[in-house]
């Protein structure tokens, strides 16, 4: 009896270390598996996209959304997408259940829903749905590089496939 309540306890302190130790410690994540992109509200994005000369892209999101969230969590978290949407891109996120006027202006019926600007605000293009971290990143490649003027991104794919 004595023994079956020591290892309870035993299992109990691990436990909460663990809880502990996953809580307070820095990760040891390597850099290509998580970093933060630098979000901007709407308004205020446009404006430095403007100023900077850079092209926007824009995350029509909500809380509700589970794939929203798997966005962020997979796709965004990404160090390698992370770095090249904050070198190359002005991110934005647009809360859909408070922003519906921005929601509506930019034909957003399902979630997520990604739209990327040029440097001068103008729309190139709208991305509907999930898309993973490997995916995602020929597509901002085929935008940043003004790819999508003179090919289709079919094309840029046969040559960014040979790059790799």
């Amino acid at each position: 009896m004595k023994s079956k309540k020591n290892i309870a306890i035993a299992i109990i302190v691990i436990f909460i270390s663990l809880i502990i130790i996953n809580r307070f410690l820095p990760s040891n994540v390597s850099s290509n598996e998580e970093a933060n992109i630098t979000w901007h509200k709407y308004g205020e994005g446009i404006k430095l996209a403007k100023e900077q000369k850079k092209k926007v892209f824009i995350d029509f999101y909500a809380d509700w959304c589970v794939f929203c969230k798997k966005m962020e969590k997979k796709t965004f978290a990404n160090a390698d997408i992370a770095n090249y949407m904050n070198q190359n891109f002005i991110a934005i996120k647009v809360f859909t259940d408070v922003e519906q006027k921005l929601t509506n202006e930019y034909e957003v019926t399902g979630l997520p829903s990604f739209w990327f600007l040029d440097e001068k605000n103008k729309r190139i293009s709208k991305l509907p749905g999930f898309v993973s971290a490997s995916k995602l990143m020929p597509i901002l490649k085929f935008i940043n590089t003004d790819s999508y003027k003179s090919m289709s991104f079919e094309k840029f794919m046969e040559n960014y496939d040979k790059k790799k």
